[in-house]
C-alpha cells in the first residue's frame, strides 16, 4: 500500500505500514498537526488510517480551490441595482420567492452568498452561508427548485477559501451540480448581492439595505 502525503512544502510517502522509521509524531510534527487530538494513536494501522483521511481531505481541499479560482467560472454582477427595495436575508438563513420579488443579502465578509435562479418555475433563492451552515440542510432548502437546470451563483465575500464557501460547494456537490457553479466577484468590504427578475446585481456602494424589510427567511 502506498499513500502519498505530499504537500507543496512537505513531500512524504509511506510505502507500507512496515515503514517503522516513519512514526506518527514525526509526521505530525512535519505537517504541524496534533494527531493525538484527532483521535489517532502511534500504531501502524492508525497511521495508515490517518494517512488515508489526510489524503482524502487534501483532494477535497484542492477540488474546492479549483472551483473557487477557475477563471471560466468567475463572473461579474449584471449592474448596480437601482430598483425598489425588497426583502433581505439574514446570516445562516435562506429565502425562496417569485422572480419578481427582489431578494438580497449583505455583509458577506467571510460569509458566502448562494443565489439560485430557477427560470423553469419562475422562482429564485438567496442564502447567506456562514462557517456553521450545514451542507445537508442547504441541500434540503433547495428541494423545491429545479436545481438541475437552474443558474447557480456563489458569491464569496473575500478572496480567501472560507468555510462558508466550502459548505456551499459541499451541498451543491451532493446535488451533483458543481459544474453549474458560477463565482460572483463582488469586491469591496462586506459586499452584498441582489437577485431580481432573473438577474443578479451588486449592492450599491455604502448601501446597508436600511430601506429593505426583513424577509420571510428560514434558518438552516
Amino acid at each position: 500500500m502506498r499513500i502519498d502525503l505530499s504537500t507543496d512544502a512537505t513531500p512524504i510517502k509511506i510505502a507500507s505500514i512496515d515503514d517503522r522509521e516513519l512514526f506518527l509524531p514525526q509526521i505530525a510534527s512535519r505537517l504541524g498537526l496534533n494527531m493525538q487530538a484527532q483521535g489517532y494513536t502511534e500504531s501502524p494501522d492508525s497511521l495508515v488510517n490517518w494517512a488515508s483521511d489526510f489524503q482524502a481531505t487534501a483532494i477535497q481541499n484542492q477540488r474546492i480551490s479549483d472551483i473557487r479560482w477557475d477563471i471560466n467560472r468567475i463572473t461579474q454582477p449584471d449592474e448596480i441595482y437601482l430598483g425598489e427595495p425588497g426583502a433581505y436575508v439574514r446570516q445562516d438563513m435562506f429565502q425562496l420567492a417569485d422572480l419578481d420579488q427582489p431578494l438580497s443579502t449583505h455583509g458577506l465578509n467571510t460569509c458566502t452568498g448562494l443565489i439560485v435562479i430557477d427560470r423553469e418555475n419562475e422562482r429564485h433563492y438567496v442564502a447567506h452561508l456562514d462557517a456553521l451552515s450545514d451542507p445537508q440542510r442547504i441541500v434540503e432548502s433547495l428541494r423545491d427548485l429545479d436545481i438541475s437546470s437552474a443558474e447557480i451563483f456563489l458569491a464569496p465575500g473575500s478572496g480567501d477559501d472560507t468555510l462558508s464557501f466550502r459548505n456551499g460547494v459541499n451541498a451543491l456537490d451532493q446535488l451533483g451540480v458543481t459544474e453549474s457553479i458560477q463565482i460572483l466577484e463582488l469586491g469591496g468590504m462586506f459586499p452584498g448581492v441582489i437577485s431580481y427578475d432573473g438577474e443578479v446585481f451588486a449592492l450599491p456602494p455604502g448601501d446597508n439595505l436600511a430601506d429593505w424589510e426583513r424577509g420571510d427567511d428560514t434558518r438552516f
